[in-house]
């Protein structure tokens, strides 16, 4: 990790700059697709019969609900990766700056 280069360290400044928009709206997903899976799964619960148990149970297990559940874990999915490399972007920057201080300051 102490062998960073001075061209990863520009891809990785240029990931972040080129990231912040899709990061932001790839948070934004998220939390639209998990308020379509909570409010399919109400729906699902409303136009369903029996006891509250049978009911919640058929909810949960509709083909809707179970779609709308598939497509929040894809977009949560998305937002984690695209999180992970820009804190491993970040890493790699602080890490460089670190050796780079240090063998200024003669140290390394």
């Amino acid at each position: 990790m102490a062998n960073i280069s001075q061209e990863q360290v520009e891809k990785d400044l240029t990931l972040l700059s080129e990231t912040d928009i899709p990061y932001a709206m790839d948070k934004v997903d998220v939390e639209r697709k998990e308020y379509v899976y909570k409010k399919t799964k109400q729906l699902m619960f409303l136009e369903s019969s029996g006891t509250v148990a049978e009911r919640t149970a058929k909810a949960e297990t509709h083909h809707k609900t179970q779609k709308a559940h598939d497509e929040y874990i894809d977009a949560v999915t998305r937002a984690l990766e695209l999180e992970n490399s820009r804190k491993t972007a970040q890493l790699r920057i602080d890490v460089w700056r670190s050796v780079n201080a240090n063998r200024r300051q003669g140290h390394v």
